[in-house]
């Protein structure tokens, strides 16, 4: 007796676990979706030109290395470094001694030579000379003439004059030293001429460039105040240093207070307009530097996670290209999504986001 409830009570505890199982099979295929509240906006496709960012350095077109057309000891240096200076003022000098030697030597020769060129011309009126001697005192009084000449625009040119407005850049010698002729003895920069700015770019964009291209131009000198120009050079060589090509911009209005060396930074419009996706700036998930991702919606409502190159920032859209197939993207709730994940549109501009089943 005792054997058959215990047989009884072993085939009811058995039933009752074969139900739990069965429960718990039932209960498997019940599936909970995470839902994610998203906002989505349509995808534009417009013609931009395209931005190539760069940075540069701001100078005077005319920059200037001055020098003597002499050698000598330099007597005095006038004006110093970041100085302004007008046009026709004396900015240094050699001393004098030997030059103003050289010069009364050179007046001695030409007086002496007109002298003998007089006596020889009447000498030969009176035919007390020949023809081959007048001559000789011709050539000579010549000769005597260039020599002086030479000396008096040596002696101009020992001293420095400013060609004009600007500023001194750079003083490259002191006083006492004595330089050979050409030698820079004073930088100068022209501030009646434009200013342009100096930089460098890579190869694949350099190619995207041509002259007249507009450009802004930011300094960190003059916050808030943007800058126009326009590309007024692009080299035909790489510098060899680093691989990447020069161009000058040159400004349309000159900075409050000319600094050469301020550094720029510069966006640069290509005047070849490309087609690229517009979407909001909040559809960018995931950016670094100019590359980052969106989330697209297909024709399915399935979100499609797809990268894309930033090619301009403009307000509060951005132009983009990528391999973008669809034409909504996701604005709001992106950095909850993952790829592949099915979509639920709600209103026209929001929609639900849930997993596959």
């Amino acid at each position: 007796m005792n054997n058959y409830i215990q047989y009884k009570y072993v085939l009811v505890l058995s039933a009752f676990l074969l139900g739990l199982s069965g429960c718990g099979k039932e209960s498997g295929d019940i599936k909970i979706e995470n839902r994610v509240t998203v906002k989505i906006s349509d995808i534009l496709k417009k013609e931009l030109s395209e931005t190539i960012h760069s940075s540069g350095v701001l100078q005077s077109s005319d920059i200037i290395k001055l020098s003597f057309k002499t050698g000598g000891i330099v007597d005095r240096i006038f004006v110093h470094e970041g100085e302004a200076v007008k046009t026709g003022q004396c900015l240094a000098s050699l001393k004098q001694e030997e030059m103003n030697a050289q010069l009364e030597r050179a007046r001695t020769g030409y007086e002496k030579a007109v002298r003998d060129f007089e006596r020889a011309k009447n000498l030969y009126t009176d035919n007390a000379v020949t023809l081959q001697q007048k001559q000789d005192a011709e050539s000579a009084l010549k000769l005597a003439a260039s020599t002086l000449e030479i000396a008096e625009f040596n002696a101009r040119y020992s001293k420095i004059i400013s060609p004009g407005n600007g500023k001194i850049l750079k003083q490259v010698v002191e006083e006492n030293e004595l330089v050979n002729a050409g030698t820079p003895i004073i930088v100068f920069a022209s501030t009646d001429k434009s200013w342009i700015v100096k930089a460098q770019i890579i190869d694949k964009d350099i190619v995207k460039l041509q002259i007249g291209d507009t450009a802004r131009v930011l300094f960190d000198a003059y916050p808030g105040h943007n800058f126009t120009g326009e590309v007024s050079e692009i080299s035909e060589f790489a510098d060899p240093g680093t691989g990447l090509y020069e161009l000058e911009l040159t400004l349309s209005a000159k900075p409050e207070k000319l600094i050469n060396g301020l550094i720029a930074k510069i966006d640069i419009f290509t005047s070849k307009a490309g087609k690229y996706f517009f979407v909001p700036i909040d559809a960018l998930v995931e950016a670094r530097g100019d590359e980052g991702f969106v989330y697209t919606v297909d024709e399915n409502n399935y979100a499609v996670k797809v990268p894309v190159k930033i090619i301009s920032v403009l307000d509060e859209y951005i132009a983009v290209s990528g391999n973008i197939v669809n034409t909504r993207v996701v604005t709001s709730g992106a950095a909850y999504l993952s790829d592949d994940e099915k979509t639920q549109i709600i209103t026209g501009m929001d929609s639900v986001i849930g997993g596959r089943k």
